[in-house]
This record gives structure tokens, sequence and C-alpha cells, in this order.
């Protein structure tokens, strides 16, 4: 029903305007920078699920913010050239799964920052570099952020809070570089002892 809908508001503006398929041009009834167009599209791809009414409000603005870091653009909240051309060219539009927004709107929205953030969003991407994140690079702070960021915390020998502070950003610009490595001291002292214990036995023959 929503790609119906959207068929027949893009086939009517194909009539008022001719150059629907340039992002150059920025026009009011633009299909996808009008406001009323963006929820549609972004319902079609499952990232809005609120009132298709116009007003591109706080929740239409978090599923542009999700489309956009799903679609390995810079997240900012603004349909840029970029997203325009996406949008036009949809076969390679990423779509979202249910899942990833339940989550963070549903069942950890006491526990998730909702506020999109650069710094996290960067973070995101070292954590994902480093295979520690493996959800969404979305700029919003969840559980899923939280327990990377521990994770890589407990790797670098730094406080385990979860919290993405001077340290904990500091190490993480280093990546694996910051890794302590605890094992290797206890490998070493264990043919320390043997070769002592040893050398001690032939003393005493």
């Amino acid at each position: 029903m929503i790609n119906f809908i959207y068929s027949v508001i893009i086939s009517s503006l194909i009539v008022i305007q001719p150059s629907i398929d340039s992002c150059n041009d920025y026009y009011q009834n633009h299909p996808v920078r009008s406001d009323i167009m963006l929820q549609v599209v972004l319902k079609s791809y499952g990232y809005y699920e609120g009132k298709i009414d116009g007003q591109f409000g706080n929740e239409s603005r978090k599923a542009l913010l999700l489309f956009q870091g799903n679609n390995n653009l810079s997240p900012d909240g603004v349909v840029g050239y970029n997203t325009c051309t996406l949008f036009l060219n949809k076969s390679d539009i990423i779509k979202n799964e249910k899942t990833s927004s339940s989550n963070i709107t549903n069942n950890n929205v006491e526990s998730a920052d909702d506020n999109f953030s650069q710094e996290i969003f960067d973070a995101q991407t070292q954590l994902k570099t480093l295979g520690l994140y493996t959800s969404t690079v979305d700029g919003i702070n969840g559980p899923g952020t939280k327990r990377a960021i521990k994770e890589f915390q407990r790797k670098s020998g730094l406080s385990q809070d979860g919290v993405l502070g001077p340290l904990t950003k500091a190490a993480l610009s280093k990546g694996e570089a910051s890794y302590v490595t605890v094992e290797n001291p206890t490998s070493n002292t264990e043919p320390a002892s043997t070769t002592v214990s040893s050398s001690s036995a032939l003393d005493l023959r």
C-alpha cells in the first residue's frame, strides 16, 4: 500500500516537475526533499513507523539518522546531495530490519540515549573495525554500544564502566595497539623457573 501511494505521488510530481530525478535542483515538492515525501520513502524501507503527516519532527529525524547510518552515509539528519542520490537510486538502499528499530524504541529505551552523537558514531565505527561492535552504526549510545565499549575497556586494561571518557577515547584512537597482553608474562615465568630448578639440581649432584 505504501509503495502504491509512493508511486502515485511520484507520478503526479513528474507532471508538475520534469526533473525529479536530479538532486541538483531544490524545490518545495521535490520527491525526497519535501517532508511528507521523505516520510513516505522512509516508511517504505522500514525506517519510519509514525504517521505520514508532513510534520518532520523528532521521530522523523531519528528515522532519517538511522537510514543514513545503515546506508554508510554521514548521519547528520539532513537530506544532502548524497542522501538524495541514494533515495533516488532505490536499488542500492539497505532496508531496515524491525529488530534493530524495536531495540532502540522499545526494549532498551531506558538504557539508551536516543540523541545522535558524533563521538558515539566515531566510536561505533572504530569498535566495528575491531570486531567488538556488530550492530548498526547510528550514533546512538544504546546497550550494544555500551557492551562494545566495556569489552574494549577490558582488553585495554581500563575501568569497565561502558562510558566513552577521555581515556577510553584516547585508547580507542590507537586501536589494537591499546590492548594489554596479560598472558605473556605468565608463560615467560614458567620456563625460567624450570631452568633454575634443573640447574640447581645439577649443582647438588
